[in-house]
């Protein structure tokens, strides 16, 4: 297709500049460079209209076709009013001036109301009102979440959707971007998405369309989409609770993929009873928490008790909304227990009864019983009379261990009076010592007295013998 277009322009460009040079040929003939006039000119008109036709790429076929209609509408208007006009004598350069700007005025009007109300624009004729081709089949717009969901292509492939699907382009930007995004999680919902459509694709019973509105003037997607769905007259079929409420006010009728997945759960009514696997703590005290086997959550109120076990429950209300369907219940446990303390009163009636016979036998037992309880008062009373006896010993005990406690206090008290003896016998050995030295030094001259003394006496004794 592009180097269709590619050919076009060039051909184009050819043209313009061949006619150009005719042009300048035919007209500029006394000008020595009129060809060449011709040519430049061309080419100008040519490049021109080429700029001109890639801009208008941008507008979609749906706005130039109201502008194309708006005009034409316009100028009509225009022309009915210079009618009018002319039953007014005036002058004729008035009546042409007049006409000039009714016909640029209504021309422009008309374009203009056209592109902007080219969404509520309709053609009325009495009893009859055109619509567009692709309004014979039923239209279904798709919303993001709905195709990253994936339910879709099964509910297709059962055959519960005729017609065709539409996928904004914007919901395409929208998936494209989620699947370039930087977070792992979004960008693999991203991929799951741009697969299911790629699936719903290749898919033979199912038709997607890929629908170019843009709508610029309005930024929030889901705007957007119930703004297409009410253009298109068409369903929604969308996953969100939001989108759901929004479109619901706009009167934009919307298909809810969750309400579906309700519809086809099991179905509890208050009263019924049914069995089920307590997993976790409810939010409330003592509740406890189980899910059916489609997914859905029951709270039972009393039951955090019984977490990992099956249990019997009663259900007692139902809550069903848009985001799912939760079930309220009330353990079984209070209504069997009642149940087996009636059994177990009627055996008990029972087992007296039969032992209604036996009384007169029983009566032996119960004397020997009676005296056998008597020898074990006794035996209690001795024991306690020795556990008399064992606490006065104790009390004696406690006596000694407080005399001990005195003694060892009057010890602590003369330890003090022992220390400073000590003390002071330390102090004195110096003396001791010194005492002693001056005691050895004095036994030498002791004995040299001693000596003196003996020998003054042996003379004493020789010269009274000699005498």
């Amino acid at each position: 297709m592009v180097n269709t277009l590619r050919f076009v322009r060039a051909f184009f460009l050819f043209l313009s500049v061949f006619c150009g040079y005719y042009v300048g040929t035919l007209f500029m003939a006394s000008i020595g460079y009129g060809p060449w006039i011709g040519i430049f000119a061309g080419l100008m008109f040519a490049i021109l209209i080429i700029f001109l036709e890639i801009k208008l790429r941008e507008v979609s076929l749906r706005n130039l076709s109201a502008a194309v209609f708006g005009l034409v509408f316009g100028f009509f208007i225009a022309w009915m009013l210079t009618l009018i006009l002319r039953l007014i004598p005036m002058d004729a350069i008035f009546y042409s001036i007049f006409q000039i700007i009714f016909t640029l005025l209504f021309c422009y009007l008309g374009m203009t109301i056209s592109i902007k109300g080219k969404d509520e624009f309709n053609l009325i004729i009495p009893y009859v009102r055109f619509s567009r081709e692709d309004q014979r089949d039923q239209l279904y717009l798709l919303d993001t979440s709905v195709i990253i969901d994936g339910r879709i292509v099964g509910i297709c492939e059962a055959g519960f959707l005729e017609g065709k699907l539409v996928v904004p382009r914007f919901v395409l930007a929208e998936l494209q971007q989620i699947a370039d995004s930087a977070d792992d999680a979004k960008r693999v919902r991203g991929r799951r998405g741009l697969d299911i459509l790629n699936i719903l694709k290749k898919m033979e019973k199912t038709e997607v369309i890929v629908h170019d509105e843009i709508l610029p003037q309005i930024k929030e997607v889901d705007a957007k989409l119930v703004h297409l769905a009410k253009i298109l007259n068409c369903k929604v079929i969308t996953n969100d609770f939001n989108l759901n409420k929004v479109a619901k006010l706009e009167s934009v009728t919307v298909l809810n993929i969750n309400d579906l997945a309700n519809a086809l759960r099991m179905v509890v009514y208050p009263g019924e009873e049914i069995r089920v696997y307590i997993r976790k703590e409810g939010k409330e005290k003592n509740q406890g928490v189980a899910f059916m086997d489609d997914g859905t959550m029951i709270v039972v109120d009393n039951a955090r008790r019984y977490i990992g076990k099956h249990v019997n429950v009663a259900v007692s209300s139902v809550l069903q909304t848009s985001a799912g369907r939760m079930v309220f219940g009330a353990l079984i446990e209070k209504q069997s227990d009642i149940r087996s303390e009636r059994e177990e009163g009627a055996e008990r009636r029972d087992f007296r009864q039969h032992r209604g016979g036996e009384r007169p036998r029983d009566e032996g037992h119960r004397g020997e019983n009676r005296g056998q309880r008597s020898d074990d008062r006794g035996h209690r009373s001795e024991d306690r009379g020795q556990r008399s006896e064992d606490r006065g010993h104790r009390s004696d005990d406690r006596g000694h261990r407080q005399e001990d406690r005195g003694h060892r206090s009057d010890d602590r008290g003369h330890r003090p009076d022992d220390r400073s003896q000590r003390t002071e016998d330390r102090e004195q050995r110096p003396e001791d010592r010194g005492q002693r030295t001056e005691d050895r030094e004095q036994k030498p001259d002791d004995k040299g007295q001693k000596a003196e003394g003996t020998n003054e006496g042996q003379g004493v004794d020789g010269g009274t013998q000699t005498a």
